[in-house]
């Protein structure tokens, strides 16, 4: 462990500061010693303190890890850059309507060669997808950020103080 430390102090390492939740570990004990404690970080140098001045850390509530997930945002004060994030849902392939909406974006007849044809399909796709997301599922992601963060309420009263309610309740979210 001590060549560790020195090897972050070497490297002019400085930790980041998480916001939320001071925990990313539990043991996942219910009854006998639930115990919670602060394993996983990360660091950054000086130079990228002085780039990402903004930049945060938050642990997301565990889920099925003894680990919470780490989110590191480094934004940039300034304009925004490039375009925003599409995100593949899972769910989607179980319902009964994506596979016939995917045949029918690639059945479509795309001008171009090899990569430049794909690169659109995928494309249309990407916007197909997006407008059918909204129009079957419609308020998921509301629904997905609620429970989130009910889960992360739960979570931070039983690190204050454990109790059976409290850990029936985050097994039934």
């Amino acid at each position: 462990m001590e060549e560790f430390n020195l090897c972050i102090d070497t490297c002019g390492f400085f930790e980041m500061q998480s916001i939320g939740s001071s925990f990313s570990w539990s043991n996942g004990h219910q009854n006998i010693t639930p115990s919670w404690d602060h394993l996983d970080r990360s660091f950054l140098n000086v130079e990228a303190m002085d780039a990402f001045s903004d930049a945060t850390l938050k642990y997301i509530p565990r889920t099925s890890s003894d680990h919470a997930l780490m989110v590191i945002n480094l934004d940039m004060s300034g304009a925004p850059y490039g375009y925003p994030f599409f995100k593949f849902q899972q769910m989607w392939t179980s319902h009964d309507s994506f596979s016939k909406l995917v045949s029918q974006v690639c059945e479509e007849e795309t001008i171009g060669l090899g990569l430049f044809r794909l690169a659109s399909k995928l494309k249309q796709l990407k916007i197909a997808l997006k407008v059918w997301n909204k129009h079957v599922f419609r308020r998921m992601q509301v629904h997905i950020e609620e429970l989130e963060s009910r889960i992360e309420r739960i979570e931070a009263s039983l690190q204050d103080g454990y109790s059976e309610d409290l850990k029936s309740d985050l097994l039934a979210s």
